[in-house]
């Protein structure tokens, strides 16, 4: 029904990832019925790329969420989101030196 849309796309091209942001209802809705997945990321300015996404595909019986972007993260007792990776920055560019992400801003 969508032919032209997946021929400039490509064949191969099957889903849109959303990332930064939740993708509204309305465009999730849109892309599902011209036939495309969506994934829904969750990604931090630290990380050098989504953190977590939710899986488009249910597994072991699990119904997938559509506001979701993911598993749940390990929180700090404090409620502060913890991660760790080498996809998670050790300092901040700041006034043209790097700053040690343990260091206090200034």
């Amino acid at each position: 029904m969508f032919r032209r849309i997946h021929r400039r796309f490509g064949w191969k091209f099957w889903a849109f990832i959303s990332g930064g942001s939740s993708a509204s209802q309305g465009a999730e809705d849109f892309f599902k019925r011209v036939g495309y997945a969506v994934v829904q990321g969750y990604g931090m300015t630290e990380s050098a790329s989504l953190i977590s996404f939710e899986s488009p595909v249910s597994s072991g019986g699990r119904v997938r969420r559509q506001d979701s972007a993911g598993r749940e993260f390990k929180l700090a007792e404090d409620g502060e989101l913890l991660v760790r990776g080498e996809n998670v920055s050790s300092g901040y560019w700041e006034q043209g030196a790097v700053r040690s992400a343990d260091q206090e801003a200034g």
